[in-house]
């Protein structure tokens, strides 16, 4: 069989890098940039997602999840979803703290790396803060943490604010996680997707 290589684009980040192989595949144009996709992106009420920044494997995992259902999200919250991978550099993180509190909801997937990424604990601990419901989804790799993570690891890197970050940390951690087993068949991964709309808020009044 004569099989052929394709590099990954590098200057997009986000979903944009898969929408460049989905069209080299099928040789069609796919429209819409990362600019057209965040004109609305602090829309009061969208589903925000967050996976680890620069992770293929992360983002594609994101988005599948979301393309099974997102329909049914729409009928809760109208806004749609915003993919913070898909945002433009947000460097003083505020960006992503607006969108946070103007949303309906966070789903957070996890995977190895997560809990050492500093975008990602801030937005659980900024969604869980602000009261908005933030709902871990677990990817195969993702290890949860030990003792030491609490004790030794989160009061390492906050210092003054480690007291707050632990507390979220571990109520986040708690919560009952929604498993998405990435290479199980599309009837699992679409059973699994659904558990997360049981997990969200109903429909808020004015959205």
């Amino acid at each position: 069989d004569h099989k052929v290589a394709y590099t990954m684009p590098s200057v997009e980040g986000g979903r944009a890098r898969f929408e460049e192989v989905a069209h080299w595949i099928l040789k069609k144009t796919i429209h819409g940039s990362r600019a057209s996709r965040t004109v609305n992106m602090l829309k009061p009420g969208a589903v925000i997602v967050s996976c680890l920044e620069n992770d293929d494997e992360a983002t594609a995992a994101a988005a599948i999840l979301v393309g099974l259902i997102q329909a049914k999200i729409l009928d809760i919250a109208p806004a749609g979803v915003l993919f913070l991978a898909d945002l433009p550099p947000d460097h003083d993180g505020s960006l992503v703290h607006e969108a946070i509190l103007n949303s309906h909801a966070v789903m957070v997937v996890l995977s190895p790396g997560s809990l050492e990424s500093c975008q990602q604990l801030k937005v659980i601990v900024d969604a869980l803060e602000a009261g908005i419901a933030c709902i871990p989804i677990n990817t195969p790799n993702f290890r949860f943490p030990g003792p030491e993570f609490f004790s030794v690891d989160l009061p390492l890197r906050y210092n003054e604010e480690a007291t707050l970050v632990v507390a979220q940390m571990r109520k986040f951690l708690k919560s009952i996680t929604v498993a998405f087993t990435t290479y199980a068949s599309q009837q699992v991964l679409l059973v699994q997707a659904e558990a997360t709309i049981d997990r969200l808020p109903p429909p808020k009044a004015g959205f």
